[in-house]
């Protein structure tokens, strides 16, 4: 049997097959930080079995706990901490550890002014953050890419290290501002434009497909309209339309209707080298050049003013250096850094391995790929109510508001709920009270039964492809992949990520695996019918632009002119199932998009299920052999006060509700979820200093201390896997 076939599995599903395979290459993600630390915060405390402790018992030991978590604090803050905590908050570093600053004296909390304690609470934040994998750094942590080895009898193969090395680049957002830039440098005669792909003629005049707005066309402004197939100058448009003046009247009247060029692709990451091959005199760009390589190169802490180096030359170019605190978390900073792990292409997961997230995909899969052809079905019904059933512009019917059809969807959150409901304790949760189960294992076979009915529900469109890569993010308690138990963090629609994008530079092959990956690709379904949408990269995250034709929307293509057409010239079929151009029909990509009109034009989007959707208490729920939903707990977060009445309060919060001494709690106001100790009374003060709202939170699983990643220090660690996925209906004519 070959390898691809060990890392391959079917399972059979009312009215068809669904088939899986496991890609062999995979991200095993570490934090990079030992866990230790954050062990040693808070620690028992007389409110844990003794809610009416005597005040001063419990005030003493709130300030011993206090103490212990800013002494932590203060001891993790390692020189890899800090580079860390440079990258992915260059303010608060230069806030923390600048001259004066004092994060690491031994200056007790107790006498700790407003200012220095607001800081330490900022570092006992990132702390949790960063050993806990709940916050993603600016160099999205060492970069560790594994395999699969199918024929490697042991669950885990660690090889001896490698250099570690660093690759640093220009975040998105400057490359751009920097072409700008250069752009104005030239002579007005040699800066080219190109049309906007929102804009197309219409008779006289030039339509927006996204507000309407309409510019009237004279004869020269027509002329230039059609010369602007692909970008030109002034000067290229004047050899072709007429005279230098009336072709500049005519860029003047057409200004709206077009975007200045040449721009970065929205799936570049080589920023540096684009602008120096747009500009190749320039001497901005090859200073820039240089001084990020030798950043790159430096250690810590040289690295820090060497990436300052880079800043100061930005700016000194008239541009902005930071992006606000509201800005995506991983791109305010001028700089991106990725750093490759010593462990990288040396880590290899064995058959049991394998054998072990095959066997729990089996079980899941079928529940997940239902989920998301419901989901889809649904959409594509509400897509249809909104056209009418007519052919309508894709813009358009992006920029329009479309109300979700959900039948099909509640059908199986009632069949699930129905599956929870089952166990004892219900009433009570009703209530809101603590009691009931803390886990439900659904048996696979007894869950395909309940849910059979509903794959009748499904009625492929013209040329259906029900095919798809999700992305799984993994976790696994008590032991190693293959001896312990797998746990579902997340699913994500589109595992291309996973192989390319951002990873590319610190990956042992570079682009190979993202090439391997496309080439794969056609073994599960036709790419020549389907599309990407290309959208405007709003941060270092990179969804990259997979076989087919490619879309511009609001962003850039990166393939050749011929395989790229503009969002203004493509429609949506009048089946609400695909888009149409050229009278063909594509479906698209999915690219972790959520809207109803993404749903019904792409590819069926799998991502996690919830099993008790209207339960304020839900139980852990194993299927199979994987965790597919933690303990939860939906509930409002009440006013908590500060200090020790804000802690004695939290824990009387917890003791009520039943929850665990952590949780990772969502709030609507954080980006990411907090890891929260109930014990820590410095982590539990960030938590008080939130105002009321619902908030959800889920169990600690795998437990901080629960590591199997102990390669260099205990470090939680998440495998990334793409998993190819296709449903193939028994009736041939439903194939497509």
């Amino acid at each position: 049997m070959t390898g691809e076939a060990v890392l391959s599995g079917r399972t059979r599903t009312p009215g068809g097959t669904l088939r899986y395979a496991l890609h062999p290459v995979l991200l095993l993600r570490p934090t990079g930080f030992d866990v230790g630390p954050l062990s040693r915060l808070g620690g028992p405390t007389p409110l844990r079995d003794a809610p009416d402790a005597a005040e001063e018992e419990v005030r003493a030991e709130y300030e011993r706990a206090l103490e212990r978590a800013v002494a932590a604090t203060r001891a993790a803050f390692t020189p890899r901490m800090r580079e860390a905590v440079s990258l992915s908050g260059p303010s608060f570093y230069r806030l923390a550890f600048g001259p004066g600053r004092t994060l690491v004296t031994d200056e007790p909390w107790a006498a700790m002014n407003s200012g220095a304690r607001g800081r330490m609470r900022t570092a006992h934040r990132y702390l949790r953050r960063l050993l806990a994998k709940t916050e993603t750094v600016s160099f999205y942590g060492p970069v560790l890419v594994a395999s699969f080895d199918p024929f490697l009898d042991q669950p885990l193969r660690v090889g001896e290290p490698g250099p570690e090395e660093c690759t640093l680049r220009l975040s998105h957002w400057v490359v751009r501002d920097l072409a700008q830039s250069l752009r104005r440098t030239r002579p007005a005669g040699d800066r080219a434009w190109a049309r906007d792909p929102l804009w197309r003629r219409e008779g006289g005049d030039l339509r927006c497909v996204l507000t309407g707005r309409r510019i009237p066309l004279g004869e020269e402004a027509a002329l230039v309209w059609e010369a602007l197939a692909g970008p030109l100058t002034p000067r290229q448009l004047a050899g072709r339309c007429g005279a230098p003046r009336a072709v500049a009247a005519a860029l003047a009247r057409l200004a709206p209707a077009l975007r200045p060029w040449p721009q970065p692709a929205s799936t570049e990451t080589h920023g540096v080298r684009w602008l120096r091959e747009q500009h190749p005199d320039s001497p901005l760009v090859a200073e820039l050049e240089a001084l990020l390589g030798t950043a790159a190169q430096a250690s810590w802490p040289a690295s820090l003013q060497a990436r300052q180096r880079v800043r100061e030359r930005v700016a000194r170019a008239g541009c902005a250096t930071e992006r606000a605190g509201g800005s995506h978390y991983a791109d305010r900073d001028v700089v991106n850094e990725d750093r490759s792990s010593p462990f990288t292409g040396r880590v290899a997961f064995g058959a049991p391995a394998a054998r072990s997230l095959l066997g729990a995909l089996e079980a899941v899969l079928p529940v997940m790929t239902l989920a998301a052809l419901l989901a889809q079905a649904d959409a594509r019904e509400a897509v249809v109510r909104a056209t009418g059933g007519r052919r309508v512009g894709l813009v358009e019917l992006v920029a329009r508001e479309v109300p979700p059809v959900t039948e099909r969807r509640e059908a199986l959150s009632r069949v699930l709920a129905a599956c929870v409901d089952g166990v004892g304790g219900e009433e009570g949760e009703d209530r809101g009270e603590p009691g009931g189960v803390d886990e439900l294992r659904l048996d696979p076979e007894e869950l395909a039964a309940r849910l059979a009915p509903l794959w009748s529900r499904l009625r492929p469109a013209e040329g259906e492809q029900w095919a798809c890569w999700p992305g799984f993010d993994l976790m696994v308690a008590g032991g190693p992949p293959g001896g312990g138990q797998w746990v579902l963090s997340e699913c994500h629609d589109d595992s291309s990520t996973i192989v390319g994008g951002f990873t590319a530079d610190a990956r042992p092959g570079g682009t190979r695996d993202f090439l391997d990956f496309c080439a794969r690709l056609p073994g599960w379904l036709d790419t020549g019918r389907m599309a990407t949408v290309v959208g405007r990269r709003r941060n270092r995250h990179i969804t990259p632009e997979l076989p087919g034709l490619s879309i511009e929307l609001s962003g850039v293509s990166a393939k050749p002119p011929e395989q790229v057409v503009p969002a203004c010239a493509v429609e949506v079929a009048a089946d609400g199932a695909s888009v149409l151009h050229g009278g063909r029909r594509y479906q698209l990509y999915p690219g972790d998009l959520g809207s109803v009109v993404a749903r019904a034009l792409s590819l069926p989007c799998l991502v996690p299920v919830d099993f008790a959707p209207g339960r304020r208490r839900a139980p852990r729920v194993v299927l199979g052999g994987m965790v597919v939903q933690r303990r939860r707990w939906r509930l409002p977060l009440p006013p908590l006060g500060r200090g020790l009445a804000g802690w004695r309060a939290a824990r009387v919060w917890q003791r009520a509700e039943g929850m665990p001494d952590q949780v990772f709690l969502r709030h609507p106001r954080e980006t990411k979820p907090l890891l929260v100790d109930f014990t820590d009374p410095l982590g539990v003060d960030d938590l008080c200093r939130l105002p009321g709202a619902e908030v959800t939170c889920s169990e600690v699983l795998p437990g901080l201390r629960d590591t199997w990643w102990n390669v260099g220090a205990r470090q939680p660690a998440e495998l990334r896997v793409p998993v190819f996925v296709r449903w193939e209906p028994a009736d041939a004519a439903l194939a497509g």
